[in-house]
């Protein structure tokens, strides 16, 4: 999954309820809610769940292009996750919904990518490597 794709949910064929695990770089835990009104009639069904939601922001690159602004976490998890601006993050979760259909990421997990020890490096599969066969009896 891309922050490409999470910023047009609908056209990347993304549903409400879907595990999702993508790659960014970390901007900021934010000071304003980027969901006012649709968060404000959440707040009237659900209060106690929408009270509770912190929010987080992303880019795709580390050049700061592609900004994703609906990353939802915990304020426990926002107090867990010590993060530096651009640090390269994978984060697991899942695609919730407020009103009017608007979809955001509801994070899990943030793991820290660290270039020199990731452990699912984006590598050219091996060749083959060429040797004996052995004899069957």
């Amino acid at each position: 999954m891309t922050i490409e794709q999470l910023q047009a949910p609908r056209a990347a064929g993304l549903v409400k309820g879907q595990k999702v695990r993508v790659e960014g770089y970390f901007w900021q835990y934010l000071d304003y809610n980027p969901f006012m009104v649709p968060e404000y009639l959440e707040l009237v069904r659900r209060p106690l769940a929408a009270s509770r939601r912190r929010w987080a922001a992303l880019y795709a690159t580390s050049r700061m292009q592609g900004y994703y602004d609906r990353l939802a976490l915990t304020p426990e998890q926002q107090r867990d996750w010590p993060v530096r601006r651009l640090e390269h993050v994978r984060i697991y979760g899942d695609l919730a919904q407020l009103p009017f259909g608007l979809l955001y990421l509801r994070a899990w997990y943030m793991q820290p990518l660290d270039e020199a020890q990731d452990p699912f490096p984006q590598r050219a599969p091996a060749a083959a490597v060429q040797g004996r066969q052995r004899r069957q009896p």
